[in-house]
């Protein structure tokens, strides 16, 4: 043991005299100080650089992926009906992020970012129909009338749909309207979604048709009528179908041609015989630039889950759904994914960090320095009884020692 000690001891004296070594060096000299101010430059450029490029880049480049894409863009205009599809935005609000200051910060930077995002999914998509897939507000149901109210303008506000638009539906999730563990599912809350979300009075649009499954109709409604001729029947749910047998019944009764539905968070592709309505293949789709294209018209039924377009919701992607169809049973369906904000927040702290380091990095160590010449102060003092030498400040705030007169 006293030779563990002893080895201690020596190591610790190393790493004291290298430290001192360091400060003497790069602290206490007045001419090497201009390296702190330098690298601080660098680091706001380096900040301002990441600004333009997080806040307005990554999203250009982002747009130019989407184009390349190229989903649908062979048709000619009016040939083929264009969806854009919003899954599980779940805006946010001050009820679920209570901590003050930084939950408005949060609220603000996730509701900015979904934003932004939509309103490039529109300029790039140029859609006919826009589709919310429910979740709409990540506190709908657990919020008070005029909570709800306010939520709700807040959300059409951020996710404007154009004029040129020719058919927006709005589905309620569960956390709109409960349903979800012991959050339940009521009436007042179903009607109070209705009411400020209405359903449009038509659901055709050119060939389509589309079908709504919301908690509101569950599952014991009367079978729709047979799918005329020519037409696609779309169902919209925001719980996915295919992978419960739980709703096998009324897809028997209602014969979709395709189904659209999000609450996975994540991009899916489930695929299943038509006779027996239920999932048998099934295939994440989240790679980027993948576009999927198939015949409708064929003895399988397809079911695409879209993925959230919310970063907040823990998601390594995120974005919206195109669906291209023509009548001819053709689908042409991308996702056009959105920048990694996780990434982009991550490179904002640790550039942040870097400066707050740098910046207190100075006076840290010439406080370390000044401890360290008043210890050795003391220590000659105890040995002499008569201190020889006394701490003085310089006119740059430098510690140094000088002989007593």
């Amino acid at each position: 043991m006293p030779q563990f000690s002893h080895l201690f001891k020596e190591i610790f004296k190393i790493v004291i005299w290298s430290s001192i070594v360091f400060i003497r060096i790069f602290i206490m000299s007045p001419l090497k100080l201009s390296w702190v101010r330098h690298i601080l430059k660098g680091l706001l450029l380096v900040l301002a650089a990441t600004i333009f490029y997080n806040e307005w880049l990554a999203l250009k480049f982002e747009m130019q992926s989407w184009e390349a894409m190229a989903v649908g863009q062979h048709y000619g205009k009016g040939v083929a009906a264009r969806v854009l599809l919003v899954a599980d935005p779940q805006m946010l609000s001050p009820l679920s992020e209570p901590y003050f200051p930084l939950s408005l910060l949060a609220i603000w930077d996730a509701n900015r970012f979904m934003r932004r995002g939509f309103q490039a999914a529109l300029s790039t998509a140029k859609p006919d129909v826009v589709v919310f897939l429910g979740d709409l507000l990540n506190d709908g149901s657990v919020a008070s009338d005029s909570e709800f109210n306010n939520m709700k303008n807040n959300f059409l506000a951020d996710f404007a749909v154009p004029e040129t638009v020719k058919l927006v539906i709005y589905l309620p999730g569960d956390n709109d309207v409960g349903g979800e563990a012991g959050d339940l599912l009521t009436v007042a809350k179903i009607a109070r979604f209705q009411k400020a979300f209405p359903m449009p009075s038509s659901l055709h649009y050119m060939f389509m048709e589309m079908v709504p499954v919301s908690p509101a109709l569950g599952s014991s409604s009367p079978p729709i009528l047979e799918t005329p001729p020519g037409v696609l029947r779309l169902l919209l749910s925001h719980s996915p179908l295919l992978p419960s047998t739980l709703n096998r019944k009324r897809l028997q009764a209602e014969k979709p041609t395709l189904i659209f539905s999000g609450h996975f968070h994540e991009s899916f592709h489930f695929s299943g015989d038509k006779s027996k309505f239920h999932a048998s293949k099934f295939w994440p789709f989240n790679e980027r630039g993948t576009v999927l294209n198939f015949t409708l018209f064929s003895d399988e039924v397809h079911e695409i889950i879209v993925p959230t377009c919310n970063y907040r919701m823990g998601k390594k992607s995120y974005g919206f759904g195109l669906a291209v169809l023509d009548s001819t049973g053709w689908l042409e369906y991308g996702v056009l994914w959105l920048p990694s904000r996780f990434w982009q927040l991550q490179l904002y702290c640790c550039i942040m960090s870097l400066m707050f380091l740098l910046l207190l990095l100075p006076n840290i160590l010439r406080l370390c320095y000044a401890v360290y010449c008043y210890s050795k102060l003391l220590c000659r003092s105890t040995a002499h009884q008569n201190p020889a030498t006394k701490l003085t400040q310089t006119r740059k705030g430098y510690v140094q020692l000088v002989p007593l007169p």
